[in-house]
């Protein structure tokens, strides 16, 4: 259970700290992320990097009980189904991030984002 409230308080500021620029500027967000996307080098590190990160948190938090740890078990998943995704789909995965990048989505993610990350660090601080 420590793990728990370790990666509950890691997920909490990310998903907070990651939504801000989204937020708050918005246009050049959206250009780098586009940059980004365009860069097959970088795209294909960053989907190793993810894809092994995905795959150590499901390692070490593979937790399915009723109750606040299944959201942590779950980002965990995604964390590695999305860097498999990037790296046995770079395409199909580029086209659905840059899909992602119009406004409505993008502010919706961070508002949802917010929201996730501000009950993962209540329930890693305060339980």
């Amino acid at each position: 259970m420590h793990v728990s409230f370790f990666l509950a308080k890691f997920f909490g500021f990310y998903l907070i700290i990651a939504a801000l620029p989204i937020l708050f500027c918005f246009a050049s967000f959206k250009e780098r992320y586009n940059n980004f996307l365009e860069n097959k080098g970088l795209m294909m590190i960053t989907a190793i990097m993810v894809m092994m990160l995905g795959l150590f948190l499901v390692l070490i938090h593979n937790v399915w009980v009723a109750g606040w740890p299944v959201v942590i078990t779950v980002i965990c998943w995604l964390t590695l189904l999305e860097g498999l995704a990037m790296l046995y789909c770079p395409k199909l995965s580029a086209g659905y991030f840059k899909s992602l990048t119009s406004k409505p989505w993008c502010l919706i993610w961070a508002v949802f984002s917010i929201v996730l990350g501000a009950y993962l660090l209540y329930q890693g601080f305060t339980v």
